[in-house]
Protein backbone atom coordinates (compact mmCIF):
# COMPACT_ATOMS: atom_id res chain seq x y z
CA UNK A 1 0.00 0.00 0.00
CA UNK A 2 1.35 3.39 -0.75
CA UNK A 3 0.75 6.11 1.66
CA UNK A 4 0.55 9.81 0.73
CA UNK A 5 1.37 12.16 3.94
CA UNK A 6 1.02 15.84 4.19
CA UNK A 7 0.31 18.51 6.48
CA UNK A 8 -3.42 19.21 6.34
CA UNK A 9 -6.60 19.82 3.86
CA UNK A 10 -6.64 23.09 5.26
CA UNK A 11 -3.99 24.98 3.86
CA UNK A 12 -4.49 24.52 0.27
CA UNK A 13 -0.89 24.96 -0.44
CA UNK A 14 -0.33 22.09 1.47
CA UNK A 15 -3.09 20.10 -0.01
CA UNK A 16 -2.93 21.17 -3.57
CA UNK A 17 0.58 19.75 -3.14
CA UNK A 18 -0.40 16.55 -2.24
CA UNK A 19 -2.73 16.20 -4.95
CA UNK A 20 -0.36 17.53 -7.28
CA UNK A 21 1.91 14.06 -5.91
CA UNK A 22 -1.59 12.04 -6.16
CA UNK A 23 -1.76 13.20 -9.47
CA UNK A 24 1.78 13.02 -10.94
CA UNK A 25 2.31 9.28 -9.48
CA UNK A 26 -0.51 8.39 -10.85
CA UNK A 27 -0.50 5.44 -7.98
CA UNK A 28 -3.62 4.81 -5.94
CA UNK A 29 -2.94 5.26 -2.69
CA UNK A 30 -4.44 6.49 0.97
CA UNK A 31 -3.91 9.85 2.51
CA UNK A 32 -2.59 10.74 5.99
CA UNK A 33 -2.76 14.03 7.42
CA UNK A 34 -0.48 15.29 10.25
CA UNK A 35 -3.00 17.50 11.18
CA UNK A 36 -7.15 16.78 11.21
CA UNK A 37 -9.70 19.42 11.53
CA UNK A 38 -7.38 22.61 12.55
CA UNK A 39 -5.95 20.95 15.10
CA UNK A 40 -2.04 19.29 15.25
CA UNK A 41 -3.41 15.98 16.91
CA UNK A 42 -0.24 14.11 17.21
CA UNK A 43 -2.60 10.96 18.53
CA UNK A 44 -4.99 10.54 15.98
CA UNK A 45 -2.03 10.70 13.53
CA UNK A 46 0.13 8.51 15.18
CA UNK A 47 -2.80 6.13 15.27
CA UNK A 48 -2.89 6.03 11.58
CA UNK A 49 0.36 6.14 10.89
CA UNK A 50 0.81 2.83 12.55
CA UNK A 51 -1.13 1.09 10.28
CA UNK A 52 1.88 1.13 7.89
CA UNK A 53 3.78 -2.00 7.37
CA UNK A 54 6.99 -3.28 6.36
CA UNK A 55 6.10 -3.83 2.61
CA UNK A 56 4.27 -0.49 2.32
CA UNK A 57 5.72 3.05 1.06
CA UNK A 58 5.25 6.24 2.81
CA UNK A 59 5.42 9.15 0.19
CA UNK A 60 5.60 12.66 1.93
CA UNK A 61 4.81 16.23 0.19
CA UNK A 62 4.70 18.83 -0.25
CA UNK A 63 4.45 22.03 2.01
CA UNK A 64 6.54 22.80 4.27
CA UNK A 65 7.08 20.33 6.40
CA UNK A 66 10.71 20.72 7.20
CA UNK A 67 10.10 23.23 10.05
CA UNK A 68 9.37 22.98 14.04
CA UNK A 69 5.78 22.72 14.24
CA UNK A 70 6.14 19.47 12.48
CA UNK A 71 8.90 17.44 14.52
CA UNK A 72 6.78 15.65 16.40
CA UNK A 73 5.51 14.26 13.53
CA UNK A 74 8.93 13.60 12.11
CA UNK A 75 9.80 11.85 15.59
CA UNK A 76 7.11 9.66 15.11
CA UNK A 77 7.79 8.77 11.38
CA UNK A 78 11.19 7.62 12.13
CA UNK A 79 10.79 5.80 14.99
CA UNK A 80 7.65 3.85 13.18
CA UNK A 81 10.59 3.48 10.14
CA UNK A 82 13.26 2.31 12.49
CA UNK A 83 10.86 -0.75 13.68
CA UNK A 84 9.44 -1.70 10.46
CA UNK A 85 12.05 -0.68 7.67
CA UNK A 86 9.21 0.45 4.61
CA UNK A 87 10.16 2.50 1.98
CA UNK A 88 10.11 6.51 2.21
CA UNK A 89 10.55 8.97 -0.21
CA UNK A 90 10.02 13.07 -0.17
CA UNK A 91 8.23 14.97 -2.93
CA UNK A 92 8.03 19.07 -2.99
CA UNK A 93 8.74 19.07 0.91
CA UNK A 94 10.62 22.36 1.88
CA UNK A 95 12.03 24.73 4.54
CA UNK A 96 10.58 27.94 6.14
CA UNK A 97 13.14 30.40 6.85
CA UNK A 98 11.68 33.08 7.75
CA UNK A 99 12.66 37.03 7.61
CA UNK A 100 11.08 38.05 10.52
CA UNK A 101 12.42 37.18 14.15
CA UNK A 102 10.28 34.70 16.23
CA UNK A 103 8.38 33.15 12.94
CA UNK A 104 8.65 29.79 12.71
CA UNK A 105 11.91 28.01 12.57
CA UNK A 106 13.52 24.92 10.90
CA UNK A 107 14.15 21.30 12.24
CA UNK A 108 16.92 20.19 14.74
CA UNK A 109 20.05 19.29 12.54
CA UNK A 110 19.62 15.72 13.84
CA UNK A 111 16.11 15.47 12.92
CA UNK A 112 17.09 16.66 9.17
CA UNK A 113 19.93 14.20 8.84
CA UNK A 114 17.85 11.09 10.18
CA UNK A 115 14.93 12.05 7.33
CA UNK A 116 17.44 12.03 4.68
CA UNK A 117 19.46 9.37 6.16
CA UNK A 118 16.05 7.15 6.01
CA UNK A 119 14.46 8.50 2.33
CA UNK A 120 15.48 5.94 -0.41
CA UNK A 121 14.93 9.73 -2.56
CA UNK A 122 14.55 12.80 -1.76
CA UNK A 123 12.70 16.14 -4.10
CA UNK A 124 12.96 19.30 -1.53
CA UNK A 125 12.04 22.82 -2.67
CA UNK A 126 14.30 25.45 -2.63
CA UNK A 127 16.90 26.53 -0.72
CA UNK A 128 18.77 23.81 0.21
CA UNK A 129 21.84 25.46 1.43
CA UNK A 130 20.85 25.36 5.08
CA UNK A 131 19.57 21.53 5.11
CA UNK A 132 23.13 20.42 5.01
CA UNK A 133 21.43 17.46 3.57
CA UNK A 134 24.83 17.25 1.18
CA UNK A 135 23.90 14.92 -2.25
CA UNK A 136 21.02 13.29 -1.05
CA UNK A 137 18.73 16.41 -1.45
CA UNK A 138 17.42 16.89 -5.27
CA UNK A 139 15.95 20.50 -6.08
CA UNK A 140 12.35 20.26 -7.49
CA UNK A 141 9.25 22.71 -8.96
CA UNK A 142 6.33 22.29 -6.11
CA UNK A 143 4.13 19.89 -7.20
CA UNK A 144 0.88 21.47 -6.68
CA UNK A 145 1.87 23.18 -10.26
CA UNK A 146 1.22 19.25 -11.43
CA UNK A 147 -2.23 19.27 -10.53
CA UNK A 148 -3.17 22.71 -11.18
CA UNK A 149 -1.62 22.94 -15.03
CA UNK A 150 -4.97 20.83 -15.97
CA UNK A 151 -6.78 23.33 -14.65
CA UNK A 152 -5.18 26.23 -16.56
CA UNK A 153 -5.32 23.96 -19.79
CA UNK A 154 -8.62 23.99 -19.79
CA UNK A 155 -9.29 27.58 -18.82
CA UNK A 156 -6.89 28.44 -21.87
CA UNK A 157 -9.44 26.96 -24.54
CA UNK A 158 -11.91 29.19 -23.33
CA UNK A 159 -9.92 32.71 -22.46
CA UNK A 160 -12.14 35.51 -21.53
CA UNK A 161 -9.47 37.70 -19.86
CA UNK A 162 -10.70 38.95 -16.38
CA UNK A 163 -11.72 42.72 -15.81
CA UNK A 164 -8.95 44.27 -13.51
CA UNK A 165 -9.33 42.55 -10.68
CA UNK A 166 -6.60 42.22 -7.61
CA UNK A 167 -6.17 39.29 -5.26
CA UNK A 168 -4.77 39.78 -2.10
CA UNK A 169 -2.90 36.18 -0.54
CA UNK A 170 -1.55 37.46 2.92
CA UNK A 171 -0.17 35.46 5.27
CA UNK A 172 -0.42 37.35 8.82
CA UNK A 173 2.00 35.33 10.87
CA UNK A 174 4.81 35.42 8.24
CA UNK A 175 4.85 39.27 6.99
CA UNK A 176 3.39 40.16 10.62
CA UNK A 177 0.03 42.06 11.78
CA UNK A 178 1.11 45.47 10.67
CA UNK A 179 2.34 45.36 8.10
CA UNK A 180 -0.38 42.69 6.55
CA UNK A 181 -2.73 45.16 7.15
CA UNK A 182 -0.10 47.97 5.75
CA UNK A 183 -0.11 46.12 2.24
CA UNK A 184 -3.80 45.88 2.52
CA UNK A 185 -4.71 49.20 2.73
CA UNK A 186 -2.05 50.00 0.44
CA UNK A 187 -3.79 47.35 -2.16
CA UNK A 188 -7.21 48.55 -1.60
CA UNK A 189 -6.23 52.16 -2.21
CA UNK A 190 -5.01 51.41 -5.37
CA UNK A 191 -8.06 49.54 -6.64
CA UNK A 192 -10.16 52.23 -5.14
CA UNK A 193 -8.24 54.82 -7.69
CA UNK A 194 -8.28 52.89 -10.56
CA UNK A 195 -11.79 51.59 -10.06
CA UNK A 196 -10.35 47.66 -9.67
CA UNK A 197 -11.86 45.17 -8.39
CA UNK A 198 -10.45 43.97 -4.92
CA UNK A 199 -10.58 40.50 -2.85
CA UNK A 200 -8.06 38.91 -0.07
CA UNK A 201 -7.81 35.33 0.48
CA UNK A 202 -5.36 33.47 3.48
CA UNK A 203 -5.02 30.13 1.76
CA UNK A 204 -7.09 28.72 4.62
CA UNK A 205 -10.32 26.74 3.65
CA UNK A 206 -13.63 27.92 5.90
CA UNK A 207 -16.67 27.21 6.45
CA UNK A 208 -17.66 29.90 4.40
CA UNK A 209 -14.83 29.24 1.24
CA UNK A 210 -13.63 25.69 0.57
CA UNK A 211 -10.74 24.70 -2.12
CA UNK A 212 -13.07 25.24 -5.04
CA UNK A 213 -13.87 28.86 -3.68
CA UNK A 214 -10.27 30.23 -3.13
CA UNK A 215 -9.15 28.75 -6.70
CA UNK A 216 -12.23 30.62 -7.94
CA UNK A 217 -10.99 33.80 -6.25
CA UNK A 218 -7.61 33.22 -8.00
CA UNK A 219 -9.46 32.54 -11.42
CA UNK A 220 -11.53 35.76 -11.35
CA UNK A 221 -8.38 38.03 -10.33
CA UNK A 222 -6.33 39.50 -13.16
CA UNK A 223 -3.62 40.40 -10.57
CA UNK A 224 -2.44 38.81 -7.76
CA UNK A 225 -0.25 40.19 -4.97
CA UNK A 226 1.11 37.42 -2.54
CA UNK A 227 3.28 37.26 1.17
CA UNK A 228 2.54 33.12 0.78
CA UNK A 229 4.93 31.27 -1.08
CA UNK A 230 1.51 29.00 -2.37
CA UNK A 231 -0.58 32.24 -3.34
CA UNK A 232 2.63 32.77 -5.75
CA UNK A 233 3.07 28.99 -6.96
CA UNK A 234 -0.75 29.04 -7.37
CA UNK A 235 -0.75 32.43 -9.66
CA UNK A 236 2.15 31.05 -11.65
CA UNK A 237 0.30 27.80 -12.85
CA UNK A 238 -2.64 29.45 -12.72
CA UNK A 239 -1.12 31.70 -15.42
CA UNK A 240 -1.89 34.91 -13.52
CA UNK A 241 -0.23 38.07 -13.06
CA UNK A 242 1.56 38.14 -9.82
CA UNK A 243 3.78 39.98 -7.56
CA UNK A 244 5.71 38.50 -5.07
CA UNK A 245 6.55 40.21 -1.42
CA UNK A 246 8.78 38.03 0.28
CA UNK A 247 9.19 37.46 4.26
CA UNK A 248 10.69 34.52 4.16
CA UNK A 249 13.82 32.80 1.62
CA UNK A 250 11.61 30.52 -0.21
CA UNK A 251 9.98 32.88 -1.94
CA UNK A 252 13.52 33.92 -3.03
CA UNK A 253 14.02 30.79 -3.85
CA UNK A 254 11.17 29.99 -6.15
CA UNK A 255 11.26 33.33 -7.96
CA UNK A 256 15.14 32.41 -8.83
CA UNK A 257 14.01 29.12 -9.32
CA UNK A 258 11.49 30.02 -12.27
CA UNK A 259 13.84 33.20 -13.62
CA UNK A 260 11.38 35.77 -12.18
CA UNK A 261 12.51 38.65 -10.76
CA UNK A 262 13.85 39.56 -7.20
CA UNK A 263 10.53 39.72 -5.20
CA UNK A 264 9.49 42.89 -3.37
CA UNK A 265 11.40 42.54 0.17
CA UNK A 266 8.44 43.07 3.22
CA UNK A 267 9.99 44.42 5.48
CA UNK A 268 11.36 47.31 3.35
CA UNK A 269 9.20 48.82 0.37
CA UNK A 270 7.40 51.53 -0.65
CA UNK A 271 3.78 51.29 -1.57
CA UNK A 272 4.90 53.41 -4.89
CA UNK A 273 7.28 50.49 -5.98
CA UNK A 274 4.38 47.65 -5.23
CA UNK A 275 1.83 50.52 -7.17
CA UNK A 276 5.15 49.99 -10.19
CA UNK A 277 5.55 46.56 -9.80
CA UNK A 278 1.20 45.43 -10.24
CA UNK A 279 0.87 46.97 -13.62
CA UNK A 280 4.23 45.43 -14.98
CA UNK A 281 3.38 42.01 -13.64
CA UNK A 282 3.66 39.44 -16.57
CA UNK A 283 2.07 35.38 -16.27
CA UNK A 284 3.10 32.26 -17.64
CA UNK A 285 2.26 31.66 -21.14
CA UNK A 286 1.11 27.76 -21.69
CA UNK A 287 4.26 26.44 -22.96
CA UNK A 288 6.10 27.70 -19.61
CA UNK A 289 3.31 25.92 -18.09
CA UNK A 290 3.99 22.62 -19.88
CA UNK A 291 7.76 22.82 -19.36
CA UNK A 292 7.03 22.99 -15.45
CA UNK A 293 5.07 20.12 -15.74
CA UNK A 294 7.28 17.89 -17.52
CA UNK A 295 9.98 18.91 -15.14
CA UNK A 296 7.47 17.72 -12.23
CA UNK A 297 6.59 14.07 -14.40
CA UNK A 298 10.35 13.54 -14.35
CA UNK A 299 10.59 13.72 -10.36
CA UNK A 300 7.49 11.57 -10.28
CA UNK A 301 9.46 8.90 -12.58
CA UNK A 302 12.73 8.74 -10.82
CA UNK A 303 10.22 8.54 -7.11
CA UNK A 304 8.28 6.00 -8.90
CA UNK A 305 11.36 3.75 -9.55
CA UNK A 306 12.79 4.34 -6.15
CA UNK A 307 9.60 2.87 -4.48
CA UNK A 308 10.03 -0.24 -7.16
CA UNK A 309 13.72 -0.66 -6.44
CA UNK A 310 14.87 -3.87 -4.88
CA UNK A 311 17.26 -2.27 -2.87
CA UNK A 312 17.38 -2.64 0.99
CA UNK A 313 15.41 0.21 3.11
CA UNK A 314 18.17 2.34 4.51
Amino acid sequence: MLYYCCANRLNVGDYLSMLGVERLMGLPGRELYMEEKGLFNRRTFHGKLARIQAEDDLLIGGGGLLKDSFERYWRDILRLHEERRFRMCLFGVGTCEPKRPGADAGLPQNIIDAIFDRARIAYIRPPLDRLGAGGKARVTLCPSIGYLADRAADAHSSPPEPHNRLLYVAHARLAGPSQTDRIRTALQDFCKERRWGYDETDNRVSRTCDLTCILGKYEAASHVVTSRLHGYIISRALRKRVVAISADRKIDAFAGQVGDPVPVDSMGFSDSELFRRIPAATAWDMNRLRMANDELKVVASSIRAALQSGQPTP
